[in-house]
């Protein structure tokens, strides 16, 4: 006859609830800070495509740009980008509502807010604040507190005064294509 175990040497008495758990729980944790960084980061920079050639050569249409939005002072001369609904400038987003898989996406963004219409535009500043707006000689207009004027230059470009509250970030650099 053979002695029992011990409560310790019985397999059946070993505590395993914690046992097998820790891989999920780091994968769980792992995507959790990814997703905080980029909701956080995404208040932060952007990256934006250029959705004419309107401020050809410098950017054409295709150009994906990273746009900063806090923290980089802009000046007469910066490229910026504005949200053009404020003077009714065209929506240029792309039909996610087709098809089941795009419907439901659309829904579900609506549902939480997300402006799906893309009404931005790549433009630089041309004159600030209490300067004669530029382009119409002979007038003596000055751009009104709280406004700047911008242009694009390109053919069909922009050139209107805009409030500041309508520039998005300022253009740091071309992500795509990498030249």
């Amino acid at each position: 006859m053979t002695a029992p175990l011990a409560p310790s040497a019985d397999p059946a008495s070993v505590d395993s609830t914690g046992a097998g758990s820790r891989r999920p729980r780091r994968l769980l944790v792992a995507l959790g800070v990814a997703l905080l960084l980029t909701v956080l980061l995404r208040g932060v920079v952007e990256p934006y495509y250029v959705a004419s050639d309107s401020m050809a050569p410098d950017y054409r249409l295709g150009d994906r740009v990273l746009v900063t939005k806090l923290g980089v002072p802009w000046t007469r001369g910066s490229v910026v980008l504005i949200d053009t609904r404020a003077f009714g400038g065209e929506d240029r987003s792309l039909p996610l509502a087709e098809g089941v898989l795009g419907r439901l996406l659309a829904g579900s963004a609506r549902a939480l807010g997300v402006e799906l219409s893309e009404r931005s535009e790549v433009v630089r500043v041309t004159a600030l604040a209490g300067e004669p707006v530029m382009g119409k000689p002979g007038m003596d207009e000055i751009v009104p507190l709280g406004s700047v004027q911008v242009s694009s230059g390109g053919p069909g470009g922009i050139n209107a005064l805009v409030k500041v509250d309508d520039i998005i970030g300022v253009v740091t650099t071309r992500i795509w294509p990498l030249t």
